[in-house]
Parts: structure tokens; sequence; C-alpha cells
């Protein structure tokens, strides 16, 4: 309220991911006539894939959180994907969960799940249709839980896992550029990701990579602070950049 007369342009964002409950939009009033939405086709269509650190988790407090899925310390709007987002001046959709994985392909946070549904948590039914995206870029943030002990894959199975994905990307979106993200929070198995992006023909064949040149575990729960998804996500932006040759 107390907004003077003219255009507004109004932005409603859940900050929390889906697994801590479902949000319905029921209805929204004002006083005024809406304008119907004109698409923007100059602007670039990114989709972005990703894990706790791309949900925002632990990004509102330091050194742990009693939960780290309290939706006091989850604050998708500073993540490096949506600040990404905002210097690119693109539309994205952010697709994310805690935990998610690429390499296990039966467990329930496996990226699968998420990558093929609509909806998952809201409907595991419903299958989401890929041809009816319109995406320029697809980005992967994957690997930080893939690497953990608990699964205990090998760097061949690693390997497999990451082609299986990008293969899987690319024939769902033949068009579109593919680049996966790693680094926020570890670089520990960056050669190994960068190695299995090379082998499916690497940017002579659309695939792409980027390492965040400065990992940080200081928020809660040992993830990425506010700051370094700033960082991160003015470093991601750049070098969006330069593969559509942006300025």
């Amino acid at each position: 309220k107390g907004l003077a007369r003219g255009r507004h342009t109004f932005e409603v964002y859940r900050q929390n991911e889906a697994m801590t409950g479902i949000a319905t939009l029921i209805s929204v009033t004002m006083n005024g006539v809406p304008e119907k939405r004109v698409e923007d086709e100059s602007k670039l269509k990114i989709e972005f894939l990703g894990d706790s650190i791309t949900s925002g988790i632990g990004i509102n407090t330091v050194n742990g959180a009693a939960d780290e899925r309290d939706i006091k310390h989850t604050v998708g709007t500073l993540t490096y994907a949506f600040v990404a987002t905002r210097i690119l001046g693109a539309e994205a959709s952010i697709v994310s969960r805690g935990g998610m994985t690429f390499s296990d392909g039966t467990g329930a946070a496996s990226m699968y799940n998420y990558y093929d549904h609509l909806s998952y948590e809201r409907d595991k039914t419903l299958a989401y249709d890929h041809s009816q995206a319109d995406i320029d870029l697809y980005v992967i943030s994957l690997g930080t839980n893939d690497i953990s002990s608990k699964y205990g894959f090998t760097d061949e199975q690693l390997t497999e896992g990451i082609k299986a994905t990008l293969t899987t990307v690319r024939e769902d979106y033949p068009n579109a550029k593919i680049l996966w993200v790693y680094g926020q929070l570890t670089t520990s198995h960056s050669s190994i990701i960068k190695a299995a992006v090379e082998e499916m023909g690497g940017e002579a064949k659309g695939f792409y990579y980027y390492c965040c040149t400065k990992p940080n575990s200081l928020g809660g729960t040992n993830h990425p602070t506010a700051e370094a998804h700033q960082r991160d996500g003015e470093e991601v932006a750049a070098y969006i950049k330069t593969i559509f040759n942006l300025k």
C-alpha cells in the first residue's frame, strides 16, 4: 500500500525449498487493472538444478544452526543462482533440494525425481514436459553430496554419473548450452567433473564447466554464507556472459 499511481511490477518468490512444506498461491487482489504480461524474447532463459547450496540452506546464519532446513536460515533470493540471474537480467527457473545427487538414480534425493517431475513434493506422478520449456542455458550445480563418504562412489562411478546427467539434459534440451557449476563448498573433485565435461565434447558440443574460486563453508551447518553466494553469483554471471558473448 501507499504506492503512487502508475505502473508497478510485483514479484513473488518462495524462499525455502518444497521439502519443508507445500506452498500454494490462492489469489491476488488489487485496486487496479493488471496488464497482460509480454514476453521479453531478448532475455536469457535459464534453469538451475542444484542441491542445498542452490536452495540457500544455512545462508542466514554462521557456524551452524539447530536445523539446517529451518526457514529462518534459508533465503533463496540470496543464493548464487538468484544473484547471477539478477545480474544477467535473465528469467530463471531454480529447481533444488537439499541432499540432491546425480549419481544415485534410485534414492529419495536423486536429481531425476525433481528433474523429471513438475512438482515432485506435490505430486510424484505428474511428469515435467521438457519439450515445452524454452531454455537457453541449463545450469547443473551438483556433486557436493555425491562425493560424500555416505555413498562411497568411486571416481569412475562419479564420472559415469556426470556423463549420464549431461546426456540426459542434452537429449531434453538439444539446443541449449549446458553449464556445470561446482566449487561453492569444496573443490576436491573439480578435476573429475571438468574431465567428464571435456569427455562429452566440451565447449565444441555446448558443454561448459565453471569452478568457483573461493569455497566457503562458514554458514549454517557448513554451507556457504550470503557473502560467499554473492561472490559466486557474480563469478557465475561473468562466466555466462563469456558463453553468450554478452557485455
